[in-house]
């Protein structure tokens, strides 16, 4: 499977466990990741050339991912099940909910990256083609001006 492939396998599993968090369907999600990570393994040697030094990087984040999608599937009915008038404790526990699906959505572009560098090292990619990459890239770029601003004025309160 080709780096472009991949990338393509990845956002469609991103979908599909969105998806499978609000219908479940957990157990073919799981199986896919299984497939997409073996595809993966396949160019470790081009991610390992790309990102030295970080032995089992492929393992770790496959288990990572697992985890905090099985974790998603428990936390995601809880939060779902909420009815009437919403106190203190319930908006937290959703802004709880919230940063946990953005972990989540963290962890699926961290694996679509890693995809995209395969792309780039087997030719299926160019620069121009690796939307995460680049997104992350202006995201990240954005937060440290934003952290530059604060440190330069102490705080921004009016």
């Amino acid at each position: 499977m080709t780096g472009k492939e991949l990338v393509q396998r990845s956002r469609d599993l991103h979908n599909q466990s969105a998806e499978a968090l609000v219908h479940g369907d957990a157990e073919q999600v799981l199986s896919d990741l299984a497939d997409l990570f073996a595809h993966l393994e396949e160019h470790r040697h081009r991610i390992e050339e790309a990102i030295p030094h970080v032995a089992g990087i492929l393992e770790l984040l496959r288990r990572g991912l697992e985890s905090e999608f099985s974790f998603q599937l428990q936390l995601a009915p809880a939060l779902r099940s909420r009815e009437g008038a919403f106190s203190d404790r319930d908006h937290a526990a959703t802004v709880f909910g919230i940063l946990s699906g953005d972990i989540l959505d963290r962890m699926w572009r961290r694996v679509t990256i890693l995809c995209e560098i395969v792309g780039l090292q087997d030719g299926s990619l160019t620069l121009q083609e690796v939307e995460e990459v680049t997104a992350t890239f202006r995201e990240l770029a954005l937060q440290a001006a934003g952290s530059m601003v604060v440190a330069e004025g102490g705080d921004l309160d009016a």
